[in-house]
């Protein structure tokens, strides 16, 4: 603890500080606060077990719902990552496609890009989504 001028403080640790600014909870905090509840706990009047078991099955909860939003990013940037590998497939390659007003585009693959979670190729000055793919090639070199 430091004394400075006439306010006391104490100092902060970084993973208390993280805790404050996210605002939030982890369950290795929640799992603190309850076990050192436990052990302050005045013995003539002990906790009600009712009261312990919803706590633990808010810690459970709470740990499920971390595991589940790990879940979800893993997957989602397998999907990601599975949507640009097939359209590298198009790279190189000359593409027949139908434009949105119906125009036929016709050119050879210069790039792939990740827009919204869909794949769009580019052709030239051109950007069309795989969808709008009417026929692939291979480029042949002369």
């Amino acid at each position: 603890m430091k004394i400075d001028g006439n306010s006391i403080y104490t100092p902060v640790t970084q993973k208390t500080q993280q805790s404050v600014t996210q605002g939030m909870m982890r369950k290795d905090d929640f799992l603190k606060l309850f076990l050192t509840s436990l052990q302050y706990q005045d013995p003539s009047n002990a906790m009600d077990m009712n009261q312990m078991m919803n706590q633990m099955s808010q810690l459970s909860l709470m740990e499920q719902v971390q595991n589940m939003t790990k879940s979800i990013e893993t997957f989602s940037n397998a999907v990601q990552s599975n949507a640009i590998e097939g359209g590298m497939k198009f790279l190189g390659k000359e593409v027949e496609a139908a434009s949105e007003s119906g125009e036929v585009i016709v050119g050879t693959v210069d790039q792939i890009r990740l827009s919204g979670g869909s794949i769009q190729l580019v052709i030239g000055d051109q950007i069309i989504s795989m969808q709008q793919v009417i026929s692939v090639k291979n480029k042949i070199e002369k």
